[in-house]
């Protein structure tokens, strides 16, 4: 019996996808996955295969405590490559609860991303009332966003 009553609070879905240049795959290419959350920040690192896949495992966090009054209840998600001098977002985010919305999942479980391509926004709907919707910036290619545009430099 577990006398230890723990939350678990889901920070990211299954990750997975395939990293291109010029339609060829990228092996060997080392990724860094950084979340945020509970004042707490986690890093995990993976390289791709031959075909230029990579994948991650979900990620969530167990505690026996509570978030506090004064945690504003936020998870940063960072999705990294370092291309010479250069860091590439294929994800980069930060957003409200710790739950998995469902964007992410229908998103991170297949990245498709060419490392030539420029980084976009991508606004996805909230479902509330006087809320702009959720940030994304990647130079991956989303689905289901309600505007998507180039970040200038």
């Amino acid at each position: 019996m577990d006398i230890l009553n723990k939350n678990l609070y889901k920070l990211t879905p299954k990750i997975q996808g395939n990293i291109l240049e010029n339609n060829l795959p990228i092996e060997n290419l080392e990724l860094t996955l950084e979340v945020n959350a509970l004042n707490e920040t986690i890093e995990f690192k993976a390289r791709t295969n031959k075909n230029g896949v990579f994948h991650f495992d979900p990620i969530s966090i167990s505690s026996i405590k509570k978030p506090s009054m004064f945690d504003q209840k936020m998870v940063s998600t960072s999705l990294t490559i370092k291309n010479e001098i250069n860091y590439k977002y294929l994800w980069r985010s930060y957003l409200p609860g710790y739950e998995i919305l469902d964007f992410m999942s229908e998103n991170l479980a297949d990245l498709r991303c060419d490392i030539n391509s420029k980084e976009k926004y991508f606004i996805f709907n909230s479902n509330k009332k006087n809320h702009d919707g959720y940030e994304v910036h990647t130079i991956c290619y989303l689905h289901g966003a309600v505007e998507s545009g180039y970040i200038e430099e």
